[in-house]
């Protein structure tokens, strides 16, 4: 006899259909929170730089200018460099945005996040959506 290889199909579109309208809800609640965060500056770099590391001590200092010049500072939320840079903000006084995602083997976020999702698609469009330029450090941090 075949195997039914459609068998469980219903199912599985149903569930993806429902996926759906969450995602699409996130999109709403991070249209709303970051329209509030215009214009914004992004500052990448690795979640494993240490806080001792020149490149976070970089990252610190860039953010704070950035505020000086009148812009927010967004970031992935997590730590190392975008800890730092989302510290440098707050530390000058300026808008500081971490958008973060919610990863099984990423347990840490920084103390300056401000929005969670469970999807990926929501922050990383928002976090674009926002920007007006963007910074990139090295990645790796030696």
């Amino acid at each position: 006899m075949a195997k039914n290889y459609a068998s469980g199909w219903n199912e599985l579109t149903t569930k993806n259909s429902w996926m759906l309208f969450k995602i699409m809800g996130e999109f709403v609640q991070g249209f709303e929170k970051m329209g509030h965060h215009n214009p914004c500056i992004s500052i990448f770099g690795s979640a494993r730089t240490q806080k001792t590391h020149p490149n976070y001590i970089l990252a610190n200092e860039i953010a704070k200018r950035i505020v000086d010049l009148g812009f927010g500072v967004i970031t992935g939320g997590g730590p190392g460099i975008m800890e730092a840079a989302n510290k440098g903000a707050q530390e000058a006084g300026g808008a500081s945005v971490g958008l973060t995602i919610d990863l099984p083997f990423e347990k840490k976020h920084n103390n300056t996040s401000h929005r969670s999702g469970h999807s990926w698609q929501c922050p990383i469009f928002c976090l674009i959506f926002s920007l007006s330029s963007f910074i990139l450090l090295p990645k790796k941090a030696k």
